[in-house]
């Protein structure tokens, strides 16, 4: 199995922060460029790049796994964790491959094409940040 490298995302913004809700402007201006970034850019690039049957078999429907592919995005207390799936069950074999069958990625190089704009929409996201905490208010 090939080691997939995770890219590295860096973005410095510069805010003053005066007020209570600033800090909760942040998690949800992050939470809400993941769930864009991920949770439906990525989704829908992945849906792009994910094989298709050609025909049905007997096991399988064209496009199943390629209608499975969904993203959760959680916040917590460590942060933003996005997780992009598929409920097909044989997704993971079809992105890494087996002993007999060649590795078709479609997972993660959406990832990958995806993720360098999650700094950029983060940024977009607090463009609306004001010192009292309130959109130009």
């Amino acid at each position: 199995m090939a080691k997939l490298d995770a890219p590295e995302l860096n973005e410095f913004v510069n805010l003053n922060l005066h007020t209570e809700e600033a800090g909760d402007f942040i998690r949800q201006a992050v939470f809400e460029a993941i769930e864009e970034v991920v949770g439906f850019d990525a989704v829908e690039t992945a849906r792009g790049l994910c094989p298709v049957l050609p025909k049905a078999t007997k096991a399988r429907e064209p496009g199943r796994l390629r209608d499975s592919i969904n993203a959760t995005v959680r916040q917590s207390a460590h942060g933003v964790r996005a997780r992009m799936t598929t409920s097909a069950g044989y997704g993971g074999w079809v992105e890494l491959g087996t002993a007999k069958m060649s590795a078709e990625p479609y997972l993660w190089p959406a990832f990958e094409q995806n993720a360098p704009r999650i700094p950029e929409v983060v940024t977009s996201n607090l463009a609306g940040f004001s010192p009292t905490g309130k959109d130009g208010e």
